[in-house]
C-alpha cells in the first residue's frame, strides 16, 4: 500500500537519521522534504488539485445531463467522471502526504538534537498552521478536508500507537483548527457565492496540464473498463468469483430497489449523525470501512450493528490496489479483513476497491473471491467527496436515480455534506416508493435463498 509505505518510510527514515550516526548522510534529502519551500508546494498543489475538482464537477453535471439518459448510459463512460475519479486517488494521495509531512515535522520537534534541523522545522510549522488558518477564500475551502485529515491522523496515530510498538510523541502545541468556518452552512454559503470564479481558476490552471494531466490519463486507463453486469446467469446470481457473478453494481435489481452505501469512515460525528437520521426514516444502509479507522473507533462497531446495518470491508488504508504488490494487497485485503471480521465478530460478505480501482483486475478480485466475498461497484456517484454543497449533492444523486431506476449509491460517511446531502435523498426516497435494502439481504433474493 502506497500510502501506508510512505509513513513507514517517513518514520523510519526520521529515526534512522536522528538516531543512527551512519546514516546522517541522508539528512539534507529529509531537510529538503520538510522545508517551508516545499511544504508552500504542497499546499499550493492542494488548492489546485480542489479547483481543478470544481470544474470537473462543471463539466460532469453538464456531460451527464446531455449524454446520461437511460439505464443503459454509464457514468464511466462520461471523461469528466474518468477524470473526476483519477482525481479523487490523487487528492487523497496528497492530503495523506501533507498529512505525514506535519506529523514528521512535529516528530522532528519533538526528538531531534539538532538546533538548525529543530530550527528549520519549526519555521515549516508555522508555514503550516499561517496557511492552513488563512483568510484567503481559495485556503479556506481547499484546505477544509486537510484540516480534517491531519486532526485524525493525529487521533488514529495516538490511539493506534497505545497497542504498537511506536515512535510518536503527540504534540506540545495543539493540532491545526478543524474548520476555517463556524459551521457548515456558512462554509457553503461561501461556496455558493465564489463557485464560479474556483470553476474559471481550476480550467485555467496550468497544473492538470503538465504534473496532474499525466496521472490523470494514467490513472483512468488503469482504472477503467466498463463495468456490467447481466441477469442471465445459470442459478445463483451472485457468489464469490472474479467474473461478473461476483461483482455487485445493482443493475439486476428490482426496480427501486436501491443499496445505500458510505465508504471511508467510521468518522465519531459524522457516522453517528448518519446513524440518528437512518433510524428516524427507519431505512438500513451499508458501511464500507477502512480497517485503520475501525481500530480507532471500535465503540461504532456495535452502534452501527445494533441498528442492524451492514458492515462491509474497504481495505486498510484506501489504497489504489493497481498499483501495489503482493505484499500491498495482502495488507490491504487480507490483513485488512481478518483485523476487521474479528472487531465484527462476523464473516464480512462484501468488499469495495478504492475508487473501484481493481474491479477488472483479475489478482485483485481473486483475492478477495478467495475470502468468501463479492465486490461491490456503484452506479450512482454522489460525487461528495469533492462537492461540499448538499444541495448540488443531492440534486446529482436525485437525477441519476431516476435515471437507473435501481443499484448502488455511493457516499462517504467522512463529510457533513454527505450527512445532510444523503438525508434529503432518503427523505425524497419515501414518497417515490423507493425500497433500501442490505447489500446480504439482496443476494440472497436474487439468489432465490
Amino acid at each position: 500500500m502506497r500510502h501506508f509505505k510512505l509513513t513507514s518510510l517517513y518514520i523510519g527514515t526520521i529515526i534512522a537519521i536522528l538516531f543512527n550516526p551512519l546514516m546522517h548522510s541522508y539528512a539534507k534529502t529529509l531537510e529538503n522534504k520538510l522545508t517551508a519551500k516545499e511544504i508552500q508546494k504542497d499546499l499550493l498543489k492542494a488548492t489546485q488539485i480542489f479547483s481543478k475538482g470544481e470544474f470537473l464537477l462543471m463539466e460532469f453535471d453538464f456531460e451527464s445531463a446531455a449524454k446520461l439518459r437511460n439505464e443503459n448510459d454509464s457514468l464511466i463512460d462520461l471523461e469528466s467522471y474518468q477524470k473526476l475519479t483519477a482525481l479523487n486517488f490523487i487528492k487523497t494521495k496528497h492530503l495523506h502526504l501533507i498529512s505525514q509531512k506535519y506529523l514528521a515535522l512535529h516528530m522532528l520537534i519533538n526528538k531531534t538534537t539538532d538546533s538548525q534541523l529543530k530550527k528549520e522545522a519549526q519555521v515549516s510549522l508555522n508555514l503550516f498552521h499561517k496557511m492552513l488558518s488563512s483568510n484567503n477564500l481559495l485556503y479556506k475551502l481547499a484546505f477544509e478536508d486537510l484540516r480534517n485529515e491531519v486532526n485524525e491522523e493525529f487521533k488514529n496515530k495516538i490511539l493506534t500507537s497505545q497497542h504498537e510498538e511506536s515512535y510518536f510523541i503527540a504534540p506540545s502545541i495543539p493540532p491545526i483548527k478543524s474548520s476555517a468556518y463556524k459551521n457548515h452552512a456558512e462554509l457553503v454559503l461561501e461556496l455558493r457565492q465564489s463557485r464560479k470564479m474556483l470553476q474559471a481558476f481550476g480550467e485555467s490552471s496550468p497544473f492538470l496540464e503538465d504534473e496532474l494531466d499525466q496521472e490523470v490519463r494514467f490513472i483512468v486507463k488503469s482504472l477503467y473498463s466498463r463495468t456490467n453486469e447481466e441477469a442471465s446467469f445459470l442459478g445463483k446470481v451472485f457468489f464469490p468469483s472474479t467474473g461478473q457473478n461476483g461483482n455487485i453494481v445493482g443493475l439486476v435489481f428490482p426496480k427501486k430497489t436501491w443499496a445505500l452505501t458510505y465508504d471511508d469512515g467510521p468518522n465519531p460525528l459524522h457516522t453517528k449523525n448518519i446513524l440518528n437520521f437512518l433510524g428516524e426514516l427507519k431505512v438500513k444502509a451499508n458501511f464500507f470501512w477502512l480497517a485503520q479507522n475501525v481500530i480507532a473507533h471500535q465503540d461504532l462497531v456495535k452502534e452501527v450493528q445494533s441498528q442492524g446495518h451492514l458492515l462491509a470491508n474497504h481495505t486498510w488504508s484506501h489504497a489504489q490496489l493497481t498499483k501495489l504488490d503482493q505484499g500491498g494487497l495482502f495488507k490491504e485485503i487480507n490483513q485488512s479483513t481478518t483485523i476487521l471480521e474479528k472487531i465484527y465478530g462476523h464473516k464480512i460478505e462484501f468488499f469495495r476497491c478504492p475508487y473501484g480501482a481493481g474491479n477488472n483486475v483479475e489478482r485483485i478480485r481473486k483475492r478477495i473471491a478467495d475470502l468468501g466475498m463479492l465486490h461491490v461497484f456503484w452506479n450512482v456517484d454522489t460525487l461528495d467527496w469533492q462537492d461540499k454543497d448538499p444541495e448540488s449533492v443531492f440534486k446529482r444523486a436525485q437525477k441519476q436515480m431516476l435515471q437507473y431506476n435501481r443499484g448502488v449509491v455511493l457516499f462517504h460517511d467522512i463529510h457533513p455534506q454527505s450527512v445532510i446531502a444523503s438525508k434529503k435523498l432518503v427523505e425524497w426516497s419515501k414518497v417515490q416508493g423507493v425500497r433500501w435494502v442490505k447489500l446480504n439481504d439482496i443476494v440472497k433474493e436474487l439468489n432465490g435463498e
